[in-house]
């Protein structure tokens, strides 16, 4: 686990993280931006889970 990087009305807050589901066997990982050099804030994420075989 990893703390979020914040600064967001300075410009930029960025997260990663990782996880894995037991019961199913699959990874994820996922992220995020935020981006406060405008107002108001701008946000992006995504999170992607590979399930097994």
């Amino acid at each position: 686990m990893v703390p979020p990087g914040e600064n967001v009305l300075g410009t930029l807050e960025t997260r990663i993280g990782a996880g894995y589901n037991r019961n199913e066997s699959s990874p994820s990982v996922g992220g995020q931006v935020a981006w406060g050099g405008w107002f108001p804030v701008l946000r992006a994420g995504a999170i992607t889970n590979s399930t097994g075989t």
